[in-house]
């Protein structure tokens, strides 16, 4: 009997075949074509397969092994896809410096390269179906669209990096009909747009008054009063070379909380942020008739001349600004800002 039970366990567990997870890897090149070179290849799809299912599960990979793409296919070959899929961006890595104005030094440091989520949606044998969404850097939402059959049809929506509807309107397979809206971001609509067949039949652009929304403006030459400013000591050597400095504005327009992105000379960079400390106030961001505070980074053209004096030749200032990431609004430029 104990004889028995051993054979029946032997039989169980190696007599009956057994189906494995299939698995392929594929290398491609920058054009799209496939290599089996991995050296020559600009990404990589890693491919599986259950042994109970009829989809091959995709993950595609450039060399750095960022995420590009997932989703399924319906065969190995990569000819038709099925299934949910999302495709990524990647953000190459970052260096950055910024000046420690509490400690006076230079701090350094690397953002790391990463994917970001630009668009997904479902493939039915190899047609888009359904709801397609598409997303900004932020990782916001900023297009939404139908597809029946591969083709657009039903309600289309744009979106600003708030999350804010600016336009709507209609597809009837992949042609614009009916009336189209664009709204502002505090959702007045300003224009309306009526289509047939994707053509535009009737146009009326809404007279609404401007949004109460005003960023922070300067109101004099700030060149010309760092110029004036720091006039008066000496710097060392020529150069030439531009620095972003980041500040955050109050809601009376006192610059407060330095920091400087591609910092360059410690000296010139902690006389200049402190000129600007001691600036006048800057015209105050405005939002529902109330000022609020607002961030925002002003760019220096700098040439320390002859005479080892600072002289800033040309400036603009932006808004919005992450200096880790190095991401800018540009909303102001010129020598003398608005």
């Amino acid at each position: 009997m104990f004889k028995s039970f051993i054979v029946f366990i032997f039989i169980s567990f190696f007599g009956l075949p057994v189906f494995a997870q299939q698995t392929r890897t594929y290398f491609f090149k920058e054009d799209g074509s496939s290599t089996t070179q991995e050296f020559n290849a600009k990404s990589f799809i890693l491919m599986t397969k259950q042994p109970d299912d009829t989809v091959w599960y995709i993950k595609q990979y450039d060399m750095d092994h960022n995420l590009m793409a997932s989703g399924s296919y319906m065969d190995d070959k990569l000819i038709t896809p099925h299934g949910y899929f999302k495709y990524y961006k990647t953000i190459p890595e970052k260096h950055y410096e910024k000046f420690n104005f509490s400690q006076h030094k230079i701090d350094t440091g690397t953002v790391k390269a990463k994917s970001l989520l630009t668009k997904e949606g479902v493939f039915l044998n190899g047609k888009k179906s359904g709801k397609w969404m598409e997303y900004n850097e932020n990782g916001n939402l900023k297009l939404e669209n139908i597809y029946v059959n591969n083709l657009l049809n039903g309600t289309s929506r744009t979106y600003d990096n708030a999350g804010n509807v600016i336009g709507i309107g209609d597809y009837a397979d992949n042609q614009r009909e009916g009336v189209w809206r664009l709204f502002r971001s505090d959702g007045e609509v300003f224009k309306i747009i009526t289509y047939k067949n994707d053509k535009i039949i009737n146009a009326k652009s809404n007279n609404v008054k401007p949004a109460n929304i005003k960023n922070i403006s300067v109101g004099y030459d700030l060149a010309n009063y760092l110029n004036h400013k720091l006039d008066v000591y000496d710097y060392g050597n020529s150069d030439d070379y531009s620095v972003v400095y980041h500040f955050r504005i109050t809601k009376e327009g006192k610059l407060t909380d330095p920091e400087i992105y591609k910092a360059h000379a410690l000296r010139v960079d902690t006389a200049i942020v402190y000129a600007l400390l001691a600036a006048p106030n800057f015209k105050s961001a405005i939002k529902n008739n109330e000022p609020v505070p607002q961030s925002c980074s002003i760019i220096l053209e700098i040439t320390v001349n002859k005479k080892r004096r600072i002289r800033v030749k040309y400036n603009y200032y932006i808004t919005s600004v992450d200096v880790t990431n190095g991401i800018f609004s540009l909303l102001g430029i010129g020598n003398d800002l608005p």
